[in-house]
């Protein structure tokens, strides 16, 4: 039996080679994946996992949404290392098909704990 996994990112280039690694692998069976503001702004961490899973032709992995801003400091881009969109440019012409699940990160997380106790 898989190991079920939930994925918590703010998808820059580590997070994007961290998602490509843990479903290529098919060692877990992966119940959603959460965003969240870091390395990039919420908007842009979901957009790019959603990239990911097109490349990788998962439609079927829900992507949901978490917070927007940090809880104790200011939002913090580092466009230095992850680039303006976060993945270095790689996939900067790639239109994005996937699109991410209603829901809230948090909500998603404490539902899939119960569902899978």
């Amino acid at each position: 039996m898989k190991k079920k996994l939930i994925l918590d990112v703010d998808t820059g280039i580590d997070d994007a080679i961290g998602i490509i690694l843990a479903v290529k692998s098919r060692q877990f069976d992966i119940l959603g994946i959460t965003t969240v503001n870091g390395n990039v702004s919420l908007d842009t961490a979901t957009r790019n996992t959603c990239k990911i899973l097109d490349l990788l032709g998962e439609q079927e992995i829900s992507v949901i949404k978490g917070a927007d801003t940090p809880i104790i400091r200011n939002s913090f881009f580092e466009h230095r290392v992850h680039g303006e969109d976060g993945l270095g440019g790689a996939l900067k012409n790639v239109e994005v098909n996937k699109q991410p699940d209603d829901g809230f990160a948090s909500d998603f997380i404490i539902n899939s704990i119960f569902i899978y106790k």
